[in-house]
């Protein structure tokens, strides 16, 4: 049996980071509804890089990446689980 890396979402966390954040909460709910298949390392690159394409079509998104870094500890957390 091989262990697979998932991340997995603390679901309180993600409601509680879309009410501190209204503006990000479509970009909070879209990502962390896809990224459950995902190992935890690759999730945490994949936000940082869709972060970074929001700030290419959007530069008022600068005052965000602090808090949505934070919101993505706090919210993703990686699971264990045995295929």
């Amino acid at each position: 049996m091989a262990l697979q890396l998932r991340t997995y979402v603390h679901e309180s966390k993600l409601e509680k980071w879309c009410a501190e954040l209204p503006d990000c909460e479509e970009f909070l709910q879209n990502f962390f509804w896809t990224c459950r298949p995902y190992d935890y390392n690759t999730n945490k690159y994949n936000f940082v890089d869709d972060i970074a394409g929001q700030l290419l079509v959007d530069k008022e998104w600068y005052k965000f990446c602090q808090p949505l870094l934070q919101a993505f500890e706090e919210i993703a957390y990686r699971g264990e689980e045995l295929n």
